[in-house]
């Protein structure tokens, strides 16, 4: 029997150190209702189906959903570990299971025996598919539901679990569902996972034409990553509070939980995520201090966020179209964006500022102290949060300012004040950038073909790099040199030169259209760092490729030196006490590492060891006096 792939033994490594993890592990299991629903498959007959699913299940909870036992997607959280225990093949698969991506598919342009092309009925794209065994059992017009993973930049496969459904009818229900929902949005439409279970597994729904109008209603922009696959219950959040209440649990602390929900429903992706956590602290209290069905506790509190975070991101959604139509009717008349120019500070790059603000966990500590004592102080007199929510929603489809509407709510239901920092800090539509990017390749696919889009895929990283930034106006060239040449590094995005040479290229591209089409001048500003960088950084992301297995682990949470060369030509490094280190690795780093480079070291008998390297442009990223 042929060994499995590497995708196959990656994700499965993944397992291993959840299962490995007790709280982890009591998390991966609790979150079987979530993924499944209420009927979950282990009571049914077993067999491949049984398979499928559990794996389904470990893609969606390693790949996409937010960990509150590990603090963030179980995949990157546990990637270190994971890199220690995987072998080369298996390391060489990281982007792969990083890059992977979730659709509903439809089979075109076959080629029996060689592979296939597949059409993502919701963003349009065209991913092509090399798999013999796939190409012989598929037919042009199958659908396919599930996960795909990149080989390289040009080629993807099949994960084992996707689903093949052989059904014209649905077919093209969902193509003509999806054009009318096309017509009112803007950007590409994608849909998640844990939404492709819901629509085509729960209660067997499997086949039915009458799932396209769903299916089309669970489609989302890409510029909110929230599951908005069904309208939740609007009453959840009053009788989550009823159970819990009635179940024993203190109806004051019950109060100021929900208000902070309902606080962190109203961010962005960061917050949304924070409130799945706070969700699983309130799960397990109940589970301690109640004798409540922690089964449909699970479901309702998982709704009541659900109903909480569906009004602020449609409303926050429909903000943001209306102030990008407004800007473009306006931008041919606006002034630039005002900002250092290269003649103005001599051609020096922009300084990077530091600014210090509370961390996440502070935040959420001072929005569950102020909800606490609210909640305290008003008692019953205090606004149902279900009519408060109802009054917003009338108003809002009534034509109010939509910022007088979130203060207003935010006043009801008594968090005006739960933030420290100023309130024009706050990101304006976290998310905002990778639906920028995501525009850029949909157009860059319509002009130049798919393939070109597919060819520049890798600036989809640009998503997870910039989540927090709300406005982007405030996205600039400082941004894309920390992305490139430190964040792209840390993370182990550059398997050498020529994946650096690649990622330079896709961010001159976007850069360009980005001036051209938003009248930004990214690229003005950029364009010589960017010159630097097409030197430097490839034979960084060299030298860091012939490093020692491990070293990038083992450089976790050090400070950069500058290499120096000493009068003999030897290079090396100062430590704190000034002392002189000659630098330790193999040949072909040495052959290839620069005067002025950035260095992550430990020591070593020989000096100092190379664990990681930094090209000379990201000095003023780093502390390093």
């Amino acid at each position: 029997m042929s060994r499995p792939h590497p995708i196959e033994r990656g994700i499965a490594l993944v397992r291993e150190l959840v299962l490995e993890d007790p709280a982890a592990a009591l998390e991966f299991e609790s979150s079987r209702t979530d993924f499944f629903g209420p009927l979950d498959p282990r009571d049914g007959p077993g067999g491949v189906p049984l398979v499928m699913a559990e794996r389904r299940h470990l893609e969606w909870f390693a790949l996409e959903r937010t960990s509150a036992a590990l603090g963030d997607l179980p995949f990157e959280a546990l990637l270190d570990t994971w890199r220690e225990r995987a072998d080369a093949d298996e390391r060489a698969a990281v982007e792969c299971l990083r890059q992977s991506v979730t659709g509903v598919f439809e089979v075109r342009d076959v080629d029996p025996g060689r592979g296939l092309w597949l059409h993502d009925l919701l963003s349009l794209g065209a991913f092509p598919v090399a798999e013999a065994e796939a190409s012989a059992a598929l037919e042009e017009g199958d659908i396919l539901a599930g996960r795909i993973f990149p080989l390289g930049d040009s080629e993807f496969r099949l994960s084992p679990a996707v689903a093949v459904f052989r059904n014209p009818a649905l077919l093209d229900a969902l193509r003509r569902d999806l054009e009318q929902v096309r017509k009112g949005r803007r950007g590409s439409l994608r849909i998640h996972q844990g939404e492709i279970e819901r629509m085509f597994f729960h209660e067997q729904r499997v086949g039915s034409p009458s799932l396209a109008s769903e299916f089309a209603a669970a489609a989302t922009a890409d510029d909110s990553d929230a599951d908005l696959g069904r309208v939740p219950d609007p009453d959840a959040p009053r009788e989550l509070r009823e159970l819990l209440v009635d179940s024993g649990m203190d109806a004051e602390l019950v109060d100021g939980t929900i208000l902070q929900l309902a606080a962190l429903a109203l961010g962005g992706e960061g917050a949304r995520a924070e409130g799945h956590a706070l969700l699983g602290e309130l799960l397990a209290q109940a589970a301690f201090e109640t004798g409540a069905d922690l089964k449909r506790l699970t479901e309702l509190a998982h709704e009541a966020f659900a109903s909480l975070a569906a009004r602020a991101i449609e409303a926050r959604a429909t903000e943001a179209r209306e102030r990008e139509t407004k800007q473009r009717t306006e931008g041919k008349t606006a002034a630039p964006r005002t900002g250092p120019s290269p003649a103005a500070d001599g051609g020096q790059k922009p300084a990077r500022t530091e600014r210090a603000e509370p961390s996440r966990r502070d935040k959420r500590e001072t929005r569950e102290g102020t909800a606490l004592e609210s909640g305290s102080e008003s008692g019953a007199d205090r606004p149902k949060i279900a009519e408060a929510l109802a009054a917003f929603d009338a108003a809002r489809a009534g034509g109010s300012d939509l910022d007088a509407l979130f203060a207003q709510l935010e006043s009801e239901l008594g968090l005006e004040d739960l933030d420290d920092e100023d309130p024009g800090d706050a990101p304006d539509f976290p998310g905002v950038l990778g639906a920028i990017v995501q525009e850029f390749l949909w157009e860059l696919g319509l002009v130049e073909g798919e393939g070109a889009a597919l060819a520049h895929r890798g600036l989809m990283r640009l998503s997870a790099f910039g989540e927090q930034i709300g406005v982007f106006e405030n996205f600039g060239p400082e941004h894309l040199l920390e992305f490139a040449a430190r964040w792209s590094i840390d993370r182990g995005d550059l398997h050498g030169a020529r994946q650096a040479s690649s990622m330079l290229e896709s961010l001159e591209k976007f850069c360009r259209w980005i001036e051209e089409q938003h009248h930004s001048p990214l690229w003005t500003l950029f364009e010589r760092t960017h010159g630097e960088l097409t030197v430097s950084l490839p034979r960084v992301a060299a030298v860091n490729e012939s490093l020692r297995e491990g070293s990038r682990a083992a450089a976790h949470g050090r400070s950069p030196s500058v290499v120096r060369a000493h009068a003999d030509g030897v290079l090396g490094i100062y430590d704190d006490s000034g002392a002189w280190l000659e630098l330790v690795a193999t040949d072909t780093a040495l052959a290839a590492v620069r005067e002025g480079d950035l260095v992550l070291w430990s020591p070593h008998k020989k000096g100092a060891e190379i664990l990681l390297v930094y090209p000379p442009e990201t000095s003023s990223l780093f502390d390093l006096s």
